[in-house]
């Protein structure tokens, strides 16, 4: 991440007034295979060092601005998590194929994830219990791992376990969060006060690429069974619809017709991944990912990638649909 910054790869939007804190905030992007890592730099103020105006550059540095903390999307992003989350025999789904791809593999973290944590009786004996300055919550999670590190302890992510959560819900209906609010910054400072080096060690994680590689694996696994136990179509399109029969659940692959290097991107159930593409080809590619051939490929417009796709699946004796109309863009 920090190479992308430094070479002008990551994409940054700033925000005097976000909608989602009273002060500045920044929202940054990196390009990874499975499509865009997010990440976001947070603020306790907007003025001094803290001002993205005064300090565009950063994090960090000799004039560069110096966040309060952040959010990391390490979870699973998932484009719609309401629609295609929100009930118990999904969640329980997807836990047996993230079980299957990642066993009893643990990756070590700065701090756990506050909303679900496993906290052995010994770790508490020595350790502790959370700090009650902290109240119903925000940050004693941190506070408690780091005392655990200082002591020994190792604080790891469990990529196999898998938990739908819908962020600050209950704490916002209990107003312990101000409107506008992602945190409680008292609980911030707090932190700060008692384990400095906290927020370095964060960026130092994110900076060695956290677990992107971890979600990029999670991501495959999941669109590549559902493909498998579904059906998949491949499609060559510039454009990214919705099924037209709405009972029809096969999993959608695309392609763009035509360009130097084809774009291959798999979709299901709000997962979304980028495929490699060999010398052998596209229909090969995709099949090797699957573990199948696709039910249909779709030709919507024209290009060099898409001719070719619509000769191979010929020849593969795959179904092809030829919906060439009106070129999808000029």
């Amino acid at each position: 991440l920090a190479g992308n910054i430094k070479n002008f790869i990551a994409q940054r939007a700033g925000f005097q007034k976000s909608g989602v804190s009273y002060n500045n905030r920044m929202i940054e992007r990196h390009p990874i295979s499975t499509g865009y890592f997010w990440t976001s730099y947070d603020f306790r103020t907007s003025v001094g060092n803290q001002s993205l105006f005064e300090h565009p550059l950063g994090p960090g540095g000799t004039n560069g601005f110096v966040p309060a903390g952040g959010e990391s999307i390490f979870s699973l992003p998932n484009d719609e998590a309401d629609r295609f989350l929100a009930d118990a025999p999904t969640v329980d789904a997807v836990s047996r194929v993230l079980q299957d791809e990642f066993g009893d593999q643990a990756v070590d973290v700065p701090v756990g994830v506050g909303f679900c944590m496993c906290i052995s009786k010994e770790a508490i004996a020595e350790v502790g219990l959370f700090d009650p300055v902290f109240g119903r919550g925000y940050c004693e999670e941190v506070d408690w791992c780091r005392r655990a590190v200082s002591l020994g302890w190792r604080n790891v992510l469990a990529p196999s376990v898998f938990v739908y959560h819908i962020g600050s819900a209950s704490t916002r209906l209990a107003g312990l969060l101000a409107p506008g609010e992602q945190t409680v910054h008292t609980h911030e400072e707090i932190v700060d006060q008692r384990h400095p080096d906290y927020r370095g060690d964060v960026e130092g994680w994110r900076a060695r690429g956290g677990v992107d590689a971890i979600v990029e694996r999670g991501l495959r696994r999941l669109v590549a069974t559902a493909a498998a136990e579904r059906g998949y179509v491949l499609d060559a399109t510039w454009l990214r619809r919705e099924p037209e029969d709405h009972s029809d659940d096969r999993v959608r692959i695309t392609i763009n017709p035509d360009g130097p290097s084809p774009l291959v991107e798999a979709t299901a159930n709000g997962w979304r991944c980028a495929l490699p593409v060999g010398p052998d080809g596209i229909l090969a590619a995709v099949g090797s990912f699957v573990g199948c051939p696709p039910s249909q490929v779709r030709i919507l417009d024209r290009g060099s990638v898409a001719a070719a796709l619509e000769a191979d699946a010929l020849a593969a004796g795959v179904p092809v649909r030829a919906l060439r109309r009106y070129p999808e863009r000029v």
